[in-house]
């Protein structure tokens, strides 16, 4: 779903996107997949943008704080605004907590900004959380992380999350611009846990049991993934393989017939590959 929205004196040039899929985090967080959109612009996969309004692209990539790119807001006219947009219903009602990721800013005039936004929606579409942060003339600054917390002013679940970058112009110069890569959300899932990942991502925490150990999995797209679990010798003792649909999953591995000792657990999601080490007592 795209949308352009027009803002008294400026012209808002905003990406948008609206997806429904069994995710609870940020895809593409770290804007390393790029495709060319509607408008024959490259536009971030999983973010949508209105690049081709003008005659050049006001989100554009750039060389990443980690990884090959960032996106980059930047004005297509000496007044207006460049931005992005993210739109999310999970299909387990989480409950975002925190944003937080890395920046690297020029903004030049003293009115000029970047506006980071996170709103939060229940069912009936009413707000009941938020985040909104203003950065302005800063200058030219290197990247910096950031980290912002999301307020609540309702005890009703959660449906949908939107996230936000928009990068303001008013004093009628082009040379400003913010970048950002590496977002992550922190977020409380319905069982109250909180979980901080990147996508694509995976965490081991304990099971609810002792004899259980939890892999959550955060992936980009559907994704073929190998675990498998070592001893302190070297021997493989655990080989699983299975294929975990795009955005949030769990995997329960049964670890009551481990023998007392140190293991280290691999996790292969396609070029990516993490390690856990653990202790079965």
């Amino acid at each position: 779903m795209k949308k352009i929205i027009y803002v008294s004196m400026y012209t808002l040039l905003i990406l948008v996107i609206n997806i429904r899929i069994a995710a609870s985090q940020i895809t593409n967080s770290g804007f390393e997949s790029w495709a060319t959109g509607w408008s024959g612009f490259l536009d971030p996969v999983d973010w949508s943008t209105n690049n081709g309004q003008f005659p050049i692209a006001s989100v554009i990539q750039s060389t990443g704080h980690s990884g090959s790119y960032a996106a980059k807001l930047r004005s297509a006219s000496p007044i207006g605004l460049s931005g992005a947009l993210y739109w999310y219903s999970p299909a387990s009602a989480i409950k975002p907590t925190a944003l937080s990721g890395f920046i690297k800013t020029n903004i030049v005039g003293p009115q000029d900004f970047l506006r980071i936004q996170l709103n939060v929606t229940d069912i009936s579409a009413n707000q009941i959380g938020s985040l909104d942060h203003y950065i302005s003339n800063t200058g030219p600054l290197p990247w910096m992380q950031f980290n912002y917390t999301v307020n609540y002013t309702s005890s009703n679940t959660p449906n949908e999350y939107s996230i936000s970058f928009i990068h303001g112009v008013v004093s009628g110069t082009t040379t400003g611009y913010a970048e950002i890569d590496d977002l992550t959300l922190t977020y409380l899932t319905a069982l109250n846990e909180e979980i901080t990942n990147a996508i694509p991502g995976v965490l081991m925490l304990d099971g609810n049991e002792s004899e259980t150990k939890r892999l959550v999995f955060d992936l980009l797209s559907k994704s073929s993934v190998i675990i498998e679990v070592f001893d302190i010798t070297g021997k493989k003792i655990r080989n699983y393989q299975d294929v975990f649909e795009s955005g949030h999953s769990e995997f329960t591995m049964e670890i009551g017939d481990f023998n007392s000792g140190i293991y280290v657990c691999f996790v292969q999601m396609g070029n990516i590959r993490k390690s856990f080490k653990f202790v079965r007592e």
